[in-house]
């Protein structure tokens, strides 16, 4: 739904910590066009791997194109 992008996105990373947090195909939400709620997640995923660096791991897992693709947007 519209706008819970943001508090999603937090609450799946809440749940990781102290743990780890496992994204398949995550590239999905830079291939999709004027998303904005990709984009929101986005964000959000970004600001916590950094802020919260030591409190969990993340691992991104799919093809290797569309992951270096996904890297180089980030």
């Amino acid at each position: 739904y519209a706008g819970q992008s943001l508090s999603k996105t937090n609450e799946l990373i809440d749940d990781s910590l102290g743990g780890a947090l496992i994204l398949d195909e995550i590239y999905a939400l830079t291939e999709a066009k004027n998303d904005d709620y990709a984009k929101d997640a986005l964000v959000v995923l970004v600001k916590r791997l950094w802020d919260d660096r030591h409190k969990f791991a993340a691992f991104f897992l799919g093809y290797p194109k569309p992951m270096k693709d996904f890297i180089a947007t980030n």
